[in-house]
Order: C-alpha cells, then structure tokens, then sequence
C-alpha cells in the first residue's frame, strides 16, 4: 500500500476512494450483486494494453479515468461468463 506524503495527497486518496465506491455503488443498485464472483471473470470486463494496463466494464463506460474498473470489484448481477 502506497502512503501519501503530504496531506493534499491523503485528501486526493480519501476522494478517489469516496469515486470509487459512488461508481461500484450505482452498479450495485442498478443490478445487485453475483455473489462468488469477480468483475474480472467477467466477459464483461475488458483489459486495454498501452504504456500501462487499463480495465474497463462494457457496461459501464470505456472512455476516461471516471471509467477504470477493479479486477476484484464483486461482480454485479449482470456477471456472464
């Protein structure tokens, strides 16, 4: 785990973390949860090489930073193999 150094940089972590959960929180409202699952099992779940590796969900959104995913988000109901 990575630790900020400064208190802007704690403050920035605290506020991607609150994104993070808002952004898996409205896909577990929308369609619940797949329990046993994982994001990244899912035929949904897409892995784009660049410099750097990027996932993204298809059903979420494929453009912007707002829409990097978790490998091990519990997948939501609409998990396909």
């Amino acid at each position: 785990m990575e630790y900020p150094k400064t208190h802007d940089e704690a403050e920035a972590m605290k506020r991607k973390a609150s994104a993070e959960s808002r952004k898996i929180g409205r896909m577990y409202k929308a369609y619940g949860k797949h329990a046993g699952e994982k994001c990244g099992d899912c035929k949904h779940f897409l892995r784009k090489q660049y410099a750097n590796t990027y996932y993204k969900c298809k059903l979420f959104s494929l453009k912007g930073i707002d829409s990097d995913w978790r490998v091990n988000y519990e997948a939501r109901g609409k998990f396909e193999k």
